[in-house]
């Protein structure tokens, strides 16, 4: 065995003596044994370098064989030992066994049900809103309870998951609240966002496929921003994750794009989209060329004898398509144009208004997702 493994083991074995404290008494025996060995081997080393006036990766030392098989078995030991799964110490966990009696659920819940502006600044919805959502998702997320132990209410899932969404912070803060683990809260609110999900998405985020509806967006901007033949606005919102393998100092982002009406309701939405330069790469750019949306086809603005198609209107960040429009670029525009960018403002700052209402009341997607990466891009 060469130098160079002499000193790679001796840096080992001192990298050991570190973690000395996860060691078992076998462990800390064999440590003991080898520690004079990786004395002697610093020494001489130091006493090479200071010889020679610099630093040498390999240097001679007169160890024997039995030095190298203790330190590669003792890293083995330490090795399997940082591997075991740990054992748990409770079944459950004594600060969480009084959830019944100190938990938020069965504690201050009802407490707050008797005063609707209290509860909807706490779950930012008001009791007879909360009662419906109860109503459709109770049956897809309540438990069963078992010979072990007592499920987590249906109820209680859905108010954490509210609280989570409102407080806009991590999973691990809201164990002191309802006194359960985070495994748990991670757990329930992945179970019910899903359910929300399957439940809802279709229910509450309409898209128009027939001519009719589109012709009544089309009207109402036309009426409200003074812009004819809108579709919708289209944007995008960047959530930012601070969790994960990925995760750089300054985090991923996920954009939310999605598209809306004059009413602030949402009519599309995507997940994995970008608001940059790739409208063509997008779900909802594959469906308006294949006529699955059932677009109108083009008309006459107003009286006048010019034709011009439907389009969704944007920033500058997208690109002009047959089906999308953005404002004009550069500066000292003529009248005509600075008009038209006017317009277009007027109708496209639709979007970013649905935004705000939707993160002023849910504070999750203003602050930082602590969630992996692909938590957040699974599609189930």
């Amino acid at each position: 065995m060469d130098d160079l493994n002499e000193a790679n083991i001796c840096r080992l074995c001192l990298r050991i003596v570190e973690f000395s404290q996860i060691l078992g008494e076998p462990e800390k025996a064999m440590l003991e044994d080898i520690l004079p060995d990786i004395d002697t081997l610093l020494f001489r080393g130091e006493l090479e370098s200071r010889r020679t006036g610099e630093t040498k990766d390999r240097f001679r030392t007169i160890l024997s064989m039995e030095f190298y098989e203790q330190a590669l078995l003792l890293a083995l030991l330490i090795k399997r030992r940082k591997n075991r799964k740990r054992q748990r110490r409770f079944w459950v966990d004594p600060h969480g066994a009084e959830r019944y009696k100190k938990g938020m659920f069965y504690n201050g819940y009802r407490d707050l049900r008797r005063n609707n502006t209290k509860f909807k600044e706490y779950f930012r919805m008001s009791v007879g809103c909360f009662d419906e959502l109860y109503s459709i998702l109770r049956d897809e997320i309540a438990g069963k309870d078992t010979v072990m132990r007592r499920c987590v209410p249906a109820e209680e899932k859905l108010l954490l998951t509210l609280r989570y969404f409102s407080r806009g912070t991590s999973m691990a803060s809201l164990k002191p609240e309802f006194l359960l683990g985070v495994s748990t809260i991670s757990i329930i609110i992945h179970q019910v966002c899903k359910s929300i999900i399957n439940t809802l998405a279709k229910r509450c985020i309409v898209t128009p496929t027939d001519q009719e509806d589109w012709l009544k967006i089309a009207e109402a901007y036309a009426e409200k921003c003074n812009f004819p033949n809108c579709l919708g606005a289209i944007g995008g919102k960047n959530v930012k994750i601070s969790k994960g393998k990925k995760a750089r100092r300054t985090g991923p982002t996920v954009v939310l794009l999605a598209t809306c009406d004059t009413d602030y309701r949402f009519t599309y939405v995507e997940l994995d989209g970008s608001d940059s330069d790739y409208f063509k790469d997008l779900e909802l750019h594959n469906k308006v060329t294949k006529n699955m949306l059932h677009i109108p086809p083009a008309c006459r603005l107003g009286s006048s004898s010019i034709s011009a198609p439907f389009v969704f209107v944007g920033n500058e960040s997208f690109s002009n398509t047959p089906y999308l429009m953005r404002p004009y670029g550069g500066r000292n525009l003529c009248p005509k144009r600075v008009n038209f960018n006017a317009r277009l403002e007027e109708a496209r700052v639709m979007i970013d208004r649905a935004f705000a209402i939707l993160t002023s009341r849910w504070y999750d997607l203003d602050a930082s997702l602590k969630l992996e990466t692909q938590k957040v891009y699974r599609k189930e």
